[in-house]
C-alpha cells in the first residue's frame, strides 16, 4: 500500500486553519509549585505548549503554565494551544468556567497525582466547554494479562510508579499501575490496568502517556492528546499563497507549531479535518468553509464544461488558442528555447525523463505554452521555470499541463514548475525528499506520499506563482476563470 497521507477527491492546491480566543485570568501561585516540561501533540490540532517558556510558541498576553503542587499532590493551571486556545486543569478548570465533568455523580475534581504518578481527573479545553474535558485516566480493567510491562517511570530499585503495554511513542496501550521486578525500564508484574492515563514522571518534570476528549468517549471532540518528552510530527502538505478546494473533504495532517498547511481561504463540499490556514488562525475563521457547493470538474463525462469552467478541447486541438505542435517524447518539448505561445499535443502515456525548462520569450515571443497529455504524464526529472530580459508579461514563462490520465511524479523529482489539471489522480512519489510545485494543481485525486521532515518543513510544498493569471497559457483561459476566487 502507498504511503498516502491525504486524498481529497476534486482538491485544488492553492489555502486553510481555525481561531479560539479565550481571555482568562491567573491567581498567584504557590513557590513549592513546579511548571511542568515535555511536549504534548495532537493529531487533529498540532502542538500544545505546557508553558510560556516554550520557544516553538507565539505567547500569548498572559504568561501561563501547568504547576505541581508536591505537597498537595496535584496539578493546576493552563496549557496552550496557538489552534485551540486554553487546556485547563485541575481547579483551573472551575475557575475558567467549566462545569461538572463527566465523572459519575458530578462535581468538580482536583488533578490529583497518585503515589505513582498517574494523574486520577480530568483536563479541559476551554472552548469547548463541558464538551471540552479530556479525561486522564480511563476505566479501569480487571482481566487481562499483568505481567512483563516496558517504558516504565518513576522507578527506584526494582519497583516503578507506572509502565504501558509497549514502548511505541515512549509508551503506548495500557497503562499500569503500581509494578515490581522491575529492570531497564521494564517491569515483570504490575497491579492497576487502566484502557489509557496520563501520568507525571517526577525524574523529568513532564506528562507522558495518552489522553481523551469526545465528550466521555462518545461525541465530538478534539480525539487522543499525546503527552511524551519527545513527539514528532507527522509529514505534512503546505501550500502557499494560494486557497485550497475539496470537493469531498479535506483530512491531512497538522502542520507543526508555528507553521500552516495553507495561506488564505480553504472550501470543501464535506469537512475539513488536521489542515490549517494562516488567515483563518491569524485574522478570520471565515477563511475556513465546510459543506460548501460540490463543485464538480469539468471532464468527459460533462463534454469537459462544469459550472467552474470548461476546457475547449476541439478549440485547442484547430489551433484557435495557438498552433498546434505534435510531439512524440520529451525531445519535441522545447527546452533551450520559449514555448512561444504553442499547444503540445502527446498521444499516450507521456514520459518526462530529463530535466526541463522553461524559458522566457522576447519581443513578441510568448513564453507560455500548453501541453496536452491524452494519457498518463510520469515526471522523473525537475522542471524549472528562467526568467530572463522579460519586456512584458507576454515573455513570462509559462506551462499548463492538461492530463487526461494520471500524473505520476518519481521519488528522485524535488522541484517541479507548472501548471497541472489531471483527470485523475495525482502521485507525488512515495520518497524522503522534499518536493515543491511551483504553480497550480487541480485533480480529482491526491495522494501525497512524500516521507520528508526536517526543521518542521512540509514533504511537499505547493507555491502558487500566479504565472497562470500573468501569462495564462493557451486554452488555460477558461480555467483561470473558473477557479474560486475570495474577496473580504
Amino acid at each position: 500500500m502507498k504511503n498516502q497521507r491525504i486524498i481529497t477527491t476534486f482538491s485544488l492546491i492553492f489555502v486553510i486553519g481555525t481561531i479560539f480566543s479565550v481571555v482568562l485570568i491567573f491567581d498567584s501561585v504557590k513557590a513549592v509549585e513546579v511548571p511542568i516540561e515535555g511536549n504534548i501533540w495532537s493529531e487533529n490540532i498540532g502542538w500544545v505548549s505546557p508553558n510560556y517558556n516554550d520557544s516553538r510558541f507565539g505567547p500569548p498576553s498572559v504568561d501561563y503554565s501547568v504547576l505541581f503542587d508536591d505537597e498537595n499532590r496535584n496539578l493546576a493551571g493552563y496549557m496552550w494551544s496557538d489552534r485551540v486556545g486554553w487546556l485547563c486543569f485541575g481547579q483551573s478548570c472551575v475557575d475558567a468556567g467549566l462545569g461538572s465533568t463527566p465523572a459519575i455523580g458530578g462535581g468538580s475534581i482536583p488533578a490529583v497525582v497518585r503515589e505513582s504518578g498517574l494523574i486520577d481527573s480530568w483536563a479541559g479545553w476551554v472552548t469547548l466547554g463541558n464538551d471540552g474535558w479530556t479525561d486522564l485516566l480511563g476505566d479501569q480493567i480487571l482481566t487481562g494479562d499483568f505481567s512483563n510491562k516496558v517504558a516504565c517511570r518513576n522507578c527506584q530499585g526494582d519497583s516503578c510508579g507506572f509502565c504501558f503495554e509497549n514502548d511505541d511513542n515512549n509508551g503506548s496501550g495500557y497503562i499500569y499501575e503500581n509494578c515490581s521486578g522491575c529492570s531497564d525500564l521494564s517491569c515483570s508484574l504490575c497491579q492497576n490496568k487502566f484502557q489509557h492515563g496520563v501520568g507525571l514522571d517526577q525524574i523529568k518534570n513532564n506528562l507522558v502517556g495518552w489522553a481523551w476528549n469526545a465528550n466521555n468517549l462518545g461525541g465530538s471532540g478534539f480525539g487522543w492528546l499525546h503527552f511524551d518528552e519527545d513527539v514528532e510530527p507527522k509529514p505534512y502538505l503546505q501550500t502557499v499563497d494560494g486557497n485550497v478546494y475539496s470537493r469531498i473533504g479535506i483530512n491531512g495532517e497538522s502542520a507543526p507549531q508555528g507553521h500552516y498547511n495553507a495561506t488564505f481561504m480553504l472550501q470543501s463540499g464535506g469537512s475539513i479535518s488536521k489542515f490549517y490556514s494562516e488567515y483563518e488562525y491569524t485574522q478570520n475563521p471565515d477563511w475556513k468553509i465546510e459543506n460548501y457547493d460540490q463543485l464538480n470538474l469539468p471532464d468527459a463525462e460533462n463534454n469537459y464544461t462544469s459550472s467552474i469552467s470548461k476546457i475547449d478541447f476541439p478549440g485547442l486541438y484547430a489551433g484557435q488558442y495557438g498552433e498546434v505542435s505534435i510531439i512524440q517524447n520529451q525531445a519535441g518539448l522545447p527546452s533551450s528555447t520559449p514555448l512561444s505561445g504553442k499547444v503540445y499535443y502527446h498521444q499516450g502515456d507521456l514520459s518526462l525523463y530529463s530535466s526541463q525548462y522553461f524559458r522566457s520569450g522576447s519581443g513578441a515571443v510568448d513564453g507560455s505554452g500548453t501541453v496536452i497529455v491524452n494519457g498518463d504524464l510520469t515526471v522523473e526529472s525537475n522542471s524549472f521555470y528562467l526568467d530572463t530580459g522579460l519586456a512584458s508579461w507576454k515573455n513570462l514563462p509559462s506551462v499548463g499541463f492538461i492530463v487526461k490520465g494520471d500524473l505520476y511524479i518519481s521519488s528522485n523529482v524535488t522541484e517541479l514548475s507548472g501548471n497541472f489539471y489531471v483527470e485523475g489522480t495525482v502521485y507525488t512519489g512515495s520518497s524522503a525528499n522534499q518536493l515543491v510545485v511551483n504553480g497550480i494543481m487541480v485533480a480529482k485525486d491526491f495522494e501525497f506520499q512524500r516521507s520528508y521532515l526536517q526543521n518542521k518543513e512540509p514533504a511537499e510544498k505547493i507555491i502558487y506563482d500566479k504565472r497562470i493569471f500573468m501569462n495564462i497559457p493557451p486554452g488555460f483561459d477558461d480555467i483561470a476563470k473558473g477557479l474560486p476566487k475570495w474577496q473580504f
